[in-house]
């Protein structure tokens, strides 16, 4: 799994709680900490996807949709 660059922690993701703020325009506070949860999740099944762009329309769908 490391070999294949799976983030194990929110803070091998490859966007930050800021990343997720700015994009969202939301205020700091425990949906961000849930969001970046979520995306840890998701990128242990998907790897490929812990790119920044990715990142960005999985945590807007989340946002949106409550969906992952």
């Amino acid at each position: 799994m490391k070999a294949e660059s799976v983030p194990f922690t929110e803070k091998e993701l490859r966007c930050s709680g800021f990343d997720i703020i700015r994009w969202l325009d939301i205020p700091p506070g425990p949906q961000v900490a849930d969001i970046k949860r979520r995306l840890v999740a998701h990128c242990a099944v998907h790897p490929a996807d812990n790119e920044p762009e990715k990142l960005k329309k999985i945590a807007v769908d989340i946002h949106v949709n409550g969906a992952e």
